[in-house]
């Protein structure tokens, strides 16, 4: 009997401009935004280097405010694909985009075990 391979299932998650200015290229590489995803701690704690100096959201552990963030299933197959697109929309280097591996059981901080378990309860292989 022959086992079934399916598709690995890759999040995107996202909150700010990512959800209305993704962009076509980027767009095209991912599902509809969902509002249920998980929960991290957001703060206004980076400068844009790309939108005139204005501030923007970004995962703060110790000043962030917990905030449910939107999420999205990539159209790619390969984890290391879906970083990619999402490098390419950030316009920063794959090394910056953190892909956070199901699978891999191990020693995590607290944010990331409630984001584990939240892609875990979705079904999910990868997020990023």
């Amino acid at each position: 009997m022959a086992i079934e391979k399916r598709e690995p299932q890759i999040a995107i998650l996202g909150w700010g401009s990512l959800l209305w200015e993704g962009g076509a290229d980027f767009d095209r590489c991912h599902g509809v935004w969902r509002a249920d995803g998980p929960t991290l701690s957001l703060e206004l704690s980076r400068i844009s280097s790309s939108r005139l100096g204005a501030l923007t959201l970004v995962i703060d552990a110790e000043h962030g405010s917990p905030t449910t963030v939107a999420w999205s299933l990539s159209t790619r197959s390969r984890a290391e694909d879906a970083v990619a697109d999402l490098s390419r929309r950030e316009g920063c280097t794959r090394r910056d985009i953190a892909c956070l591996d199901l699978a891999v059981e191990g020693p995590q901080s607290e944010g990331i075990v409630d984001v584990a378990a939240w892609g875990r309860a979705q079904g999910l292989d990868f997020i990023e």
